[in-house]
């Protein structure tokens, strides 16, 4: 009735009535209250559910660039006692219902940042299988399953029986999803584990060592080929924080953002603009720049995120995270000298 006595005016009246409506939320932080941070560009974060995890590769039948897809699984972890840290991945790309597909698996494992353990395979698609409901993805012998809500199984196994690692992941932040989309094509960042604690065992030349640390855990899938991608993270046990950071350019534009998350939600989102990283030096490796010391920060509203990186050997993996998170110019964490896991000026055409 509202509506019908104002006539013309309606359309203004009701486009006036959502942007006040917008304004509240944002004014009272009513999404990030439960849980949603919106992005700059359109994407946003979400919390996690079990099925963003599992493998989505049924849900981009008919795309008519669906060789161009891309899906991986990918875990870390760190050992300080021992100084092992590792990293591996779960790959699927282009159409398993063609030739044009390759699925693989990496494994690196560094000892005081020298590489212990290099091991990479090509999978038949006749030793991969998935489930779309979770995370149960099974690449010959080696998986990668959530065992429960709170816990993963990485489980690691080369075909010449050599390498074999096992690994128990247990949860310590919640998990969140991010998704961007640009010009119809999508792209999706799921963290299950933004900070977990690990146990488990690495076998290798015959030898077992025990791993007991913290790791994390992603899954990306989407049309990625062809974009340049920086990305870090850092966790923190004795804070129960976990810090993750990422900066893409996606057909021209450029999205990314710091998110800091602790025990219990995420405590901040800052998106780029806001939210960017500096290279301070840089060694060239392979005919490309790469940065051995950078500068990540971000500000929103009252949160500061303020951290200095560097490079720890020369395999450009693992970094040292020093630095602060601010609210209200109050420090609420601090970090020193913390490993985490960074990868600059990723070329994604796996």
């Amino acid at each position: 009735m509202i509506f019908m006595k104002f006539g013309k005016y309606r359309m203004i009246i009701l486009i006036s009535f959502v942007i006040f409506l917008l304004c509240l939320i944002k004014f009272f932080g009513i999404f990030e209250l439960i849980g949603y941070h919106f992005l700059s560009f359109g994407g946003y974060v979400r919390p996690f559910e079990a099925r963003d995890d599992g493998s989505h590769y049924e849900s981009f039948q008919g795309y008519p660039n669906i060789q161009d897809l891309h899906e991986w699984w990918y875990a870390n972890f760190y050992d300080k006692n021992s100084s092992l840290s590792g990293l591996m991945m779960l790959v699927v790309m282009g159409d398993l219902k063609s030739f044009k597909h390759i699925i693989s698996l990496r494994l690196t494992v560094l000892n005081h940042s020298e590489s212990l353990v290099e091991m990479g395979e090509i999978i038949p698609i006749d030793q991969y299988s998935w489930s779309k409901y979770e995370s149960d993805i099974v690449l010959g012998e080696s998986r990668i399953e959530m065992l429960d809500s709170n816990t993963y199984w990485v489980y690691i196994k080369s075909k010449n029986e050599n390498i074999e690692l096992n690994l128990t992941y247990k949860r310590v932040t919640p998990g969140f999803s991010k998704r961007d989309s640009f010009f119809g094509e999508k792209v999706f960042w799921i963290v299950p584990l933004p900070l977990a604690k690990v146990e488990g065992f690495l076998v290798y030349n015959e030898k077992k060592i025990y791993i007991n640390g913290k790791g994390y855990h992603d899954h990306n899938y989407g049309f990625l080929t062809g974009h340049k991608w920086d990305w870090a993270e850092v966790g923190d046990l004795d804070n129960n924080l976990g810090i993750v950071f990422t900066k893409a350019n996606i057909e021209n534009k450029t999205i990314g953002s710091i998110i800091v998350i602790d025990d219990k939600k995420i405590i901040t989102q800052i998106s780029y603009p806001h939210a960017d990283v500096e290279y301070i030096e840089t060694i060239e490796k392979n005919g490309r720049k790469f940065p051995t010391k950078l500068h990540i920060y971000g500000e929103k509203d009252r949160y500061v995120v303020d951290l200095y990186v560097n490079a720890v050997g020369n395999d450009l993996l693992i970094y040292t995270f020093t630095g602060n998170v601010t609210k209200n110019n109050e420090v609420l964490y601090s970090i020193q000298n913390e490993i985490g896991f960074l990868v600059a000026s990723y070329d994604i055409n796996l």
